[in-house]
C-alpha cells in the first residue's frame, strides 16, 4: 500500500487508498526547525537534562503513525505487504538535514522516499485541477512556521528551485497566542482582574488557545464573533470584530509578503500564482492580502491541511510506476521482511533468535 505522510506540529497526516487519517504525537513544537539546524531535542526531568536526536524522534513519530495506521504492533508490520511510504519534508531543509532523516528512517527499517513538500503540493494541484502556470510560489502555512518555495511545473514532474526561502518561525499557534493576549488585555481593561502571573491562569490560558483558534477561524469568514472565553475557571462573554484580528495578524502577514517578494525577486521566471497549503491557508484574510498587494492569482485547495500528504502519496506512486530502480528496491525490501518473518516463525527460534 502506498502512503503519503506529513508531520505537522503534534499531528501526523497519512494519505492512503483508504482515505485520510491523523495520528497525534507529543514532541517539541519546533522539531522541524531543530532538524534543519542540526540541534538536539532537550528533555528536562526532575534534576536531569537529556539530549535526543531530533531526526531520530522524527523517524520514531513516522514509525508510530504507520503502526497505528495498520492497527498492528511494530513487530507485526511484516504480516502484510511493505508500506511504500512517501514522506513529505519541508522544502527549506538542507541536504544535510535530509541525510539525517534518511539515516534515522533506515535505522528503523522504514523504506521511504523523501519528497519536497512544495513539489508534493504542486503535483497534487495539477492532479486535481489541471496544469499550473510554469512557475508557482508554494506557501506552506504551518502551525509554527511559514515557508515559501518556488516550484517549476513546466516539466513532467514539479521541481523546486534551488533557492527556497524559509520565511519566519511564526504560524497559526503564534496568531492564536497573540489573539489570546489581546482578549485578556481587553477583559482586564473592563475590570476582569485576570492575574497573568498566576500559575493557574497560565495553565488555563494554554487550554483557552483552542478557543482562540476557533475564534480566529470564524473571524476569517465573519465580520464579528461572539463567544465565551474561559480563564482560570471563570467564563467571560466576549465580542471581537474582524478588524481586531487583522490588526493582530498584520505584522505576520506583512513579514510573509516581504519574504514572498524576496523569493520572487530571486528568479528570472515570471510568477503569476501562489499555492497556499497548511491549516492557515483556509483563512481568507491571508489570500486576500496577497492578492491585493501583489496582484497574484491565489490558489487554495478545499482541504489545505491534508493536501501535502496527498501529494506525497501521488509522487511516491508515480516514482514506483515509472522507475525500475524503485520497483526493484521495493521487491528487495519485501523479500527481506518475509525472510525475517520466517525466522521469527521458525520452530527452532527462541524469542526471535535462531539456531543458525
Amino acid at each position: 500500500m502506498t502512503i503519503g505522510i506529513e508531520v505537522g506540529a503534534g499531528q501526523v497526516t497519512l494519505s492512503s487508498p483508504e482515505g485520510i487519517k491523523t495520528h497525534a504525537f507529543t514532541a517539541s513544537d519546533d522539531l522541524l526547525t531543530k532538524i534543519a539546524a542540526g540541534l538536539p531535542l532537550i528533555e528536562v526531568a526532575s534534576d536531569k537534562c537529556t539530549l535526543h536526536s531530533a531526526a531520530e524522534r522524527f523517524a520514531q513519530i513516522i514509525a508510530s503513525a504507520l503502526d497505528g495506521n495498520a492497527d498492528v504492533a511494530a513487530g507485526d508490520r511484516a504480516e502484510s505487504d511493505t508500506d511504500r511510504v512517501g514522506v513529505a519534508v519541508p522544502g527549506w531543509w538542507s541536504p544535510r538535514a535530509l541525510e539525517h532523516i534518511k539515516s534515522a528512517l533506515t535505522d528503523l527499517e522504514i523504506p521511504a522516499l523523501l519528497i519536497n513538500d512544495a513539489e508534493a503540493a504542486a503535483a497534487q494541484w495539477n492532479h486535481e485541477n489541471g496544469k499550473l502556470s510554469d512557475t508557482v510560489a508554494v506557501i506552506s502555512l504551518r502551525s509554527k512556521s511559514t515557508s515559501i518555495v518556488l516550484v517549476d511545473v513546466d516539466g513532467a514532474k514539479p521541481r523546486a528551485q534551488l533557492t527556497p526561502t524559509f520565511s519566519h518561525d511564526q504560524g497559526g499557534s503564534d496568531l492564536d497566542a497573540m489573539l489570546l493576549r489581546h482578549l485578556v488585555s481587553g477583559l482586564n481593561d473592563m475590570g476582569a482582574g485576570i492575574d497573568i502571573s498566576d500559575a493557574s491562569v497560565i495553565q488555563s490560558a494554554r487550554l483557552a488557545i483552542d478557543e482562540c483558534r476557533e475564534l480566529r477561524e470564524s473571524l476569517s469568514a465573519s465580520n464579528a464573533v461572539s463567544a465565551q472565553l474561559t480563564i482560570a475557571g471563570s467564563s467571560h462573554n466576549i465580542r471581537i470584530v474582524r478588524s481586531e484580528l487583522e490588526e493582530i495578524a498584520a505584522p505576520w502577514i506583512q513579514a510573509t509578503l516581504r519574504q514572498l517578494q524576496a523569493a520572487i525577486a530571486q528568479t528570472a521566471r515570471p510568477i503569476e500564482s501562489t499555492l497556499l497549503v497548511g491549516g492557515l491557508a483556509a483563512m481568507p484574510l491571508i489570500s486576500q492580502q496577497i492578492s491585493a498587494e501583489l496582484g497574484l492569482t491565489i490558489l487554495v485547495p478545499p482541504a489545505p491541511h491534508v493536501f501535502v500528504a496527498k501529494g506525497a502519496r501521488l509522487l511516491m506512486q508515480s516514482e514506483i510506476d515509472q522507475s525500475p530502480t524503485w520497483r526493484s528496491r521495493w521487491k528487495k525490501w519485501q523479500a527481506e521482511l518475509e525472510r525475517r518473518l520466517a525466522i521469527v516463525r521458525s520452530p527452532h527460534s527462541v524469542e526471535g533468535i535462531t539456531n543458525e
